[in-house]
């Protein structure tokens, strides 16, 4: 199956659902940013986009996981895909990248090295890269499992 027949038809899978999710009206718009595919959620109602996103974007990821999944299965692995509601990705970057660059400034006050909260590997990577090019500044994880979180290191 070509990438554009697939692109379609998880863009079809997608809109069952997120219909079966009752949110009322959705649209799902297909878009690509670099390598990845991106589908967009639309809703009629700031409420449906929010429980399209979910708490701390949990259903978002779950709907992304699905989707990834349906795309990729056969012998033809298909792009990678992004779902997206709301902005939700891009804002949730800006905030990641605002909190690494407090938790630096923190890290550089105080000479001392700053934990941050557990959080997924997609996360700890954007804290990672935001913190990469600043002088004075190294990341690094610790933990495991649910507990794996970045530690910015003053130095």
């Amino acid at each position: 199956m070509e990438n554009e027949e697939k692109i379609e038809k998880t863009k079809e899978f997608l809109e069952g659902v997120v219909s079966r999710m009752k949110l009322g009206k959705i649209e799902v718009s297909t878009g690509m940013e670099g390598d990845r595919v991106v589908y967009t959620i639309d809703c009629d109602d700031e409420e449906g986009v929010q429980r399209v996103i979910g708490r701390k974007g949990q259903v978002l990821d779950c709907l992304q996981h699905l989707v990834n999944k349906h795309i990729s299965k056969g012998k033809d692995k298909g792009p990678r895909v992004v779902v997206d509601a709301g902005g939700y990705r891009s804002k949730h970057v800006e905030r990641l990248q605002g909190l690494a660059d407090n938790m630096a400034k923190k890290a550089e006050e105080s000479g001392d090295r700053v934990p941050l909260n557990p959080m997924s590997s997609f996360d700890r990577r954007i804290v990672h890269m935001a913190l990469a090019e600043r002088d004075g500044i190294s990341t690094e994880s610790e933990g495991s499992g649910d507990n794996r979180h970045v530690v910015v290191i003053p130095g």
